[in-house]
């Protein structure tokens, strides 16, 4: 009991200072959101989603290259590709996530104080997103299970700084248009369905591999398990949607006042 303390608490901490020195990058990038040219309104947010690409770098390729690199995570990988069924995806250790994990918490309770501030900032679904999983992620960690899926959702991380490339950047700094903003858009469009869509049928085929691995004292985490893993797929469809459906709408003839296609 003493040693899973410890844990929780190093966990805590190291995660206190990686919010922190989000902070810090955040007040040193200020300067140079300023040098920018950009209507000032949204200097901060662009600060913000500079720091959540950065993030998402950091994180989503090293647990990315976890789940198919690493002997013990690639093997359950390779196993669910194989739609066996009976895959053990419950029990697990990462080293990886023992050092990328307090840089993802410690970016959510930055974010978090940046949502509660700033009116700019992108708001209620990525509110919720930070909060379940500073609530639920430390669990899965420290109980050593579930820590399979908590590899693949820091993965999907790897469309993030195409999507703020796509949706605020590229439209901020004037070239919502030409060969550089129909690139990153496909890539877009193409890397979201890859990392999010496409894993989503062998997501929830593990779900039931997996199931007899549990033990009776996990009964608490697995309840927890079996409500949250079917929704980030569920979010991350309808978001592809709007994703696709801005991607016609951008890509469609302009109509004319008399409402017929140029």
């Amino acid at each position: 009991m003493d040693a899973d303390l410890d844990e929780a608490l190093r966990l805590l901490v190291r995660a206190i200072v990686f919010a922190l020195c989000w902070g810090l990058l955040h007040i040193f990038l200020r300067p140079l959101a300023r040098r920018t040219g950009i209507e000032p309104a949204q200097q901060e947010n662009w600060v913000n989603r500079v720091i959540a690409s950065l993030h998402a770098l950091l994180v989503s390729i090293p647990c990315a290259v976890a789940m198919v690199a690493d002997p013990h995570f690639g093997k359950m990988t390779s196993s669910l590709l194989r739609w066996q069924s009976a895959v053990d995806t419950v029990h697990g250790e990462s080293v990886t996530l023992q050092t990328f994990l307090p840089i993802s918490l410690g970016y959510f309770l930055y974010d978090s104080v940046i949502l509660a501030t700033d009116e700019e900032a992108y708001g209620l679904t990525i509110a919720l997103h930070h909060g379940i999983s500073l609530a639920i992620w430390p669990v899965s960690f420290l109980s050593k299970r579930g820590v399979y899926y908590l590899l693949y959702f820091m993965a999907t991380e790897l469309s993030t700084p195409l999507v703020h490339l796509a949706v605020f950047f590229l439209p901020q700094h004037g070239m919502a248009g030409g060969v550089l903003f129909l690139v990153i858009g496909i890539s877009l469009l193409v890397v979201f369905f890859c990392v999010r869509i496409l894993p989503a049928p062998w997501l929830y085929f593990s779900m039931g591999a997996t199931w007899g691995y549990w033990q009776a004292s996990d009964y608490a985490i697995q309840t927890i398990w079996l409500l949250t893993i079917p929704l980030p797929p569920m979010l991350n469809s309808f978001w592809f949607f709007k994703l696709v459906n801005g991607a016609v709408k951008k890509l469609a003839p302009a109509k004319t006042k008399g409402g017929k296609k140029e």
